[in-house]
């Protein structure tokens, strides 16, 4: 089912759960993006982007989707306003 096909209430609702869990949000609106299972330090990555703290810094290796993870942020929260 696509956004579409949701009534506005329903949309809100899909929003608030997903502003609620992020790390769901991630992987219900760009899973299909993944060709490998999110490993554990993503789900820690996406729970700190989303947080209440406004600078975060992140110590992974190259290549570890850190900007990925960010510009996924900034689509969702831009999203939900």
């Amino acid at each position: 089912m696509s956004p579409d096909e949701l009534d506005r209430s329903q949309r809100l609702d899909l929003a608030s759960r997903f502003l609620a869990d992020p790390v769901a949000a991630h992987e219900v609106l760009f899973g299909g993006d993944n060709a490998d299972i999110t490993p554990s330090f993503h789900r820690e990555l996406i729970t700190a982007f989303h947080g209440p703290e406004e600078n975060v810094i992140a110590i992974c290796f190259r290549g570890s989707a850190k900007s990925t993870i960010a510009e996924r942020t900034i689509a969702i929260l831009a999203a939900s306003g």
